[in-house]
């Protein structure tokens, strides 16, 4: 018995050796006749710097193996190891990164296995150009970008539209062959309109790189939760003046209505007054320490800009519509039209507080004058859009002496809007340039 127990213990030894050399964690997995596959992103995909961009790559294999015993590691040539896990069961490795360089990377995934036997796969992608948020100066937009220091560059072109759509087949608004050109200032887009950029960077080897879009709006601007109408801008105060009214003069505003102060240091409200009152005009007089208000009634009321308060009324003999305060005191008015009609002018003495009898050179014919605007220049002379019908007429009307003649007029063949506006020394009533 003691014998045969030193022949089955060696027996025992061998077994359990052989039994340990053969757990899972030893046994390795074959990947040959495998393969690795990048499929996304696309070879010489161009992506926008800082934006996601989504890695994926799956294993190829006739062989039943166990996926997550393997290792993905993924390189760029410029970062280094962007990204290593396991696979997953199915054999995919994925990852979303947004911190790649600005520059052209030569991405690279590798998968090894226990025996640290690799496959690979490589890719090269762009993440070149990036347009920076738009700046406000005034008026002008500031573009400017950031690119990657050595690229095949040939030119850069700047691409402009009122449209998130199909930028690049606009005209372009900026071309350039100097790479250290990283800036455009546009000084020609739309006030009021918002504006969509995207720029391309060409290279030598006629490859184009297009950017991100970035979108702003010409000007200063400010919302409100109600319409404004006319508006009208006191350089002396850096301020502007505005009528808030509503979509139609058929329509009800819940907010009320009134006049509004705004600061256009900082663009905001400053202060709204006379919110019970619907005006329909108003201007600044000569002097400009006061402004005038009408509300197609035979009430014009007079405002202090200095104080910003409502100092006095005067009673006009007929409604006015439309007002300008011009020189000698006077307050010429257009008296209120009816939907379908035309009405003379009238002036108003604002030193003796009277209607000035009314006094024309003109025929029955022409006398009278529909909706829409006017303004004065220097020597008292209106003049007239109408906006009424599809033949509004243009006409400049002189009055000397406090007597309206009818100077010139002119047929714009289009129904215009109720603005007329001096500008540069030119009336303009959209879109006819009367003087």
């Amino acid at each position: 018995m003691i014998r045969s127990n030193k022949i089955i213990a060696p027996v025992f030894v061998v077994l359990l050796l052989f039994f340990s050399s053969c757990t899972e964690d030893d046994v390795v997995t074959p990947v040959t006749g495998a393969y690795v596959n990048i499929l996304t992103p696309f070879e010489n995909e161009s992506f926008i710097p800082d934006s996601d961009i989504n890695f994926r790559a799956e294993i190829v294999t006739d062989n039943d193996i166990k996926y997550e015993n393997l290792i993905a590691t993924w390189t760029s040539d410029k970062d280094g190891v962007i990204y290593e896990n396991k696979l997953s069961d199915d054999g995919f490795s994925a990852f979303t990164t947004n911190n790649l360089s600005y520059d052209i990377h030569k991405i690279t995934v590798s998968v090894k296995n226990e025996a640290d036997s690799i496959l690979t796969d490589a890719i090269e992608l762009y993440n070149v150009i990036k347009l920076n948020p738009i700046e406000k100066d005034e008026s002008k937009l500031n573009i400017s970008w950031t690119v990657a220091g050595e690229v095949d560059f040939e030119s850069f072109t700047l691409y402009r539209s009122l449209f998130n759509e199909g930028i690049l087949n606009q005209e372009p608004v900026f071309t350039t062959e100097d790479i250290t050109q990283t800036n455009y200032v546009d000084s020609e887009a739309l006030l009021g309109k918002r504006h969509y950029y995207r720029l391309v960077l060409n290279t030598v080897s006629s490859q184009t790189i297009a950017s991100n879009i970035e979108t702003s709006t010409a000007g200063n601007f400010f919302r409100t939760n109600y319409p404004l109408g006319k508006i009208v801008y006191d350089e002396q105060r850096q301020k502007a003046y505005a009528l808030v009214t509503s979509d139609s003069q058929f329509d009800s505003n819940d907010t009320g209505w009134g006049l509004l102060f705004i600061d256009l240091n900082n663009f905001s409200v400053e202060k709204r007054i006379l919110d019970f009152f619907r005006f329909t005009d108003l201007d600044i007089g000569p002097d400009g320490n006061y402004l005038y208000l009408a509300n197609r009634g035979n009430n014009v009321r007079k405002i202090d800009l200095n104080t910003q308060t409502f100092e006095q009324s005067y009673n006009l003999q007929r409604p006015a519509h439309r007002i300008e305060v011009g020189q000698t005191n006077r307050l010429f008015y257009h008296i209120t039209p009816p939907s379908s009609g035309s009405t003379e002018f009238r002036v108003y003495d604002l030193s003796t507080l009277t209607d000035i009898p009314y006094q024309d050179t003109m025929t029955d014919a022409f006398r009278r004058f529909s909706h829409g605007d006017f303004e004065i220049d220097e020597f008292n002379t209106i003049f007239h859009g109408g906006s009424n019908s599809s033949d509004s007429k243009i006409s400049k009307i002189t009055s000397a002496n406090d007597i309206f003649s009818l100077d010139d007029q002119w047929g714009s063949n289009d129904y215009m809007k109720d603005r007329i506006i001096l500008n540069n020394e030119n009336y303009h009533y959209c879109p006819v340039k009367i003087k």
